[in-house]
């Protein structure tokens, strides 16, 4: 049982550094695509609506790896109060995603 223990912890891990790199690669792409405006400044709105776009998205699919990561982690210690908490934490981070991949739309709309 400890094995298991180890292995729902490891993938607890991975889950969580995974959520971590999306969102990190997400910003480094943001603002690389705000640091260019200044060699292109004709396209200022272009570039920062893509800023915008990328750092969405890169939140959202790190939102899902870190909601399963708390799956795995409630797997852990499935006693009252964690199953709670995680619920709350994934009812959050659902209604983030939600509004965040509704403001993806709204600017998919107004491109």
């Amino acid at each position: 049982m400890i094995f298991g223990l180890e292995f729902l912890e490891v993938l607890h891990g991975i889950f969580v550094s995974i959520a971590v790199i999306i969102v990190t690669l997400g910003v480094v792409r943001s603002v690389y695509y705000l640091a260019s405006i200044a060699l292109y400044p004709k396209q200022v709105v272009v570039r920062y609506k893509k800023a915008r776009w990328v750092l969405c998205q890169h939140i959202v699919f790190g939102l899902e790896f870190m909601i399963a990561g708390d799956v795995v982690h409630t797997l852990l210690m499935p006693d009252y109060q964690t199953t709670l908490i995680l619920g709350a934490m994934v009812l959050i981070r659902t209604v983030l995603s939600y509004y965040v991949d509704l403001e993806m739309k709204l600017m998919e709309e107004t491109r």
